[in-house]
């Protein structure tokens, strides 16, 4: 069930909750849970899960560019700390431990992963997966490299601000923390969107109620009144 399709239906199980408000005589449905304040109070749960979703997914998204644009600044970051290590032949032996750190962590395949679906089939999940341990393995390249470097005797001694201790550290500590955040909104949406398929689709669902709603119309007013023809028309 893709995103619209979420919205879609719950938009329309709203129009067909305003049209039986309008009925006369009133809608009274012999299930009480169908009628207008208790259908409108289920309702408010579709909503809230919806809402919910679309402002998780919002949040995973955006996490993930932050994520992205780090990646692309540390690639950067070790191809200076690499020259920097070669322009002093003091570090030679640093120089070597840390270029293979650095050409590990410039050689990593990275994207920009999206948010879990409804419809993820297991090798998009695979994907998801691998994508999320590369970024893991990019932050531990980027630890070696850093504590090579910044353990050379003299480094910090005239070294720019991008390569100090303190703002290297800032930034293994920013990847770990974006990774740490997009690995629980990942178990998050997963979680929130089954739930949303339990509201949707489990027995007394909305599609359930959604057919009975129509189904009570018809049996209240028949099935050639106008109140049918109109309900009728309203598609799941």
């Amino acid at each position: 069930m893709a995103e619209q399709s979420a919205r879609d239906r719950q938009t329309r199980a709203e129009l067909l909750r305003d049209m039986t408000i309008g009925f006369a005589p009133p809608f009274n449905p012999s299930d009480t849970t169908l009628a207008s304040g208790p259908f409108t109070t289920f309702l408010v749960s579709v909503n809230t899960s919806n809402n919910l979703i679309d402002t998780q997914e919002g949040s995973y998204k955006t996490t993930a560019k932050q994520r992205s644009d780090l990646a692309t600044l540390l690639k950067k970051r070790a191809t200076q700390i690499v020259g920097r290590l070669k322009s002093n032949s003091v570090w030679a032996g640093e120089y070597a431990s840390a270029k293979q750190a650095a050409d590990r962590l410039r050689g990593s395949r990275l994207y920009q992963p999206k948010p879990p679906t409804d419809a993820n089939t297991p090798t998009q999940v695979q994907t998801r997966n691998r994508g999320e341990q590369a970024y893991a393995e990019m932050a531990a390249h980027f630890e070696r490299l850093m504590n090579t470097a910044t353990g050379a005797p003299g480094w910090s001694t005239g070294a720019p601000l991008e390569v100090t201790l303190a703002t290297l550290t800032g930034l293994l500590n920013q990847i770990k923390a974006l990774n740490t955040t997009l690995s629980t909104l990942d178990a998050t949406l997963t979680t929130n969107r089954e739930k949303r398929k339990i509201l949707y689709y489990a027995p007394k669902g909305l599609q359930e109620k959604f057919q009975a709603i129509k189904d009570s119309i018809k049996g209240q007013y028949g099935q050639a009144s106008a109140e049918y023809q109109a309900a009728k028309g309203i598609k799941w």
